[in-house]
């Protein structure tokens, strides 16, 4: 019964995204080690910095480095930069989800350190197939932005919109159509849609995938106030270590 379910919803929903794409005589879900460090096409594993087991990594003002060696902040004040931020978009707009509303504030507010914006085409794979960024650093699931508006492409400028508010601008880096089960099978290790990821990738998400640099404009309102990473550090005992969670703050 429920792979039945299972194909009436792909057929429905995504009907290029078969329910079973990954042969039954394949090796069970590919666990971070697999995607990491299995492969000698990323060599560039061993220039990263290795810390060793039972020791603290390196500090930054008294405390552990962020994530990357860098603590991004993507946020504009200038009120003249703005403009022309905005100006160069040519009345481009795309609205944004709360996912990727989201991911657009924890991008500006340095949450998603050391990145600079949405990953492009090269740096998606390379993520989804080894957990990794192609400079090595750890990085367990792609972070892009979804569309279905066939007229951006790269090289534009677009206003990133979410509740009649402008909170960033993208420069467009790259676009391109993903291959989602391969992404499916990679990230979450399944390609059912009774899986809340594959859910995710396969029926909210639209057809093609922007990366690019993201230039903060303003945070989105929040109903409970959500501290930035940098304020967050600011309050940590010396020598702690945090972590963020990947998931949209709900004020309801």
């Amino acid at each position: 019964m429920t792979t039945q379910v299972t194909e009436a919803l792909q057929a429905r929903y995504c009907p290029n995204f078969p329910p079973q794409i990954i042969p039954a005589t394949a090796s069970p879900q590919p666990s971070l080690q697999d995607r990491s460090s299995n492969s000698s096409e990323f060599s560039a594993l061993n220039s990263v910095p290795q810390t060793k087991a039972g020791t603290l990594p390196p500090l930054h003002d008294g405390h552990i480095k962020p994530h990357g060696g860098l603590l991004s902040n993507l946020m504009h004040t200038n009120a003249k930069d703005k403009g022309d931020l905005l100006k160069e978009c040519n009345g481009r707009v795309l609205a944004l989800s709360d996912r990727g509303a989201c991911d657009v504030e924890l991008l500006m507010n340095g949450g998603f350190s050391p990145l600079e914006g949405f990953m492009n085409q090269e740096t998606y794979k390379h993520v989804v197939l080894n957990a990794r960024l192609p400079n090595g650093t750890l990085f367990g699931l792609p972070v892009v932005l979804d569309t279905m508006d066939e007229f951006l492409k790269p090289g534009q400028k677009v206003a990133l919109e979410y509740k009649a508010r402008v909170l960033a601008v993208l420069e467009i880096d790259s676009k391109w159509i993903p291959d989602k089960p391969l992404e499916a099978y990679h990230c979450y290790g399944s390609t059912l849609l009774e899986h809340p990821g594959v859910q995710m990738i396969c029926m909210e998400r639209g057809k093609y995938y922007l990366g690019g640099n993201v230039y903060g404009l303003e945070l989105p309102a929040r109903d409970i106030p959500c501290a930035t990473p940098s304020e967050v550090r600011a309050q940590l005992p010396k020598n702690a270590v945090s972590s963020i969670a990947r998931c949209p703050p709900q004020d309801d």
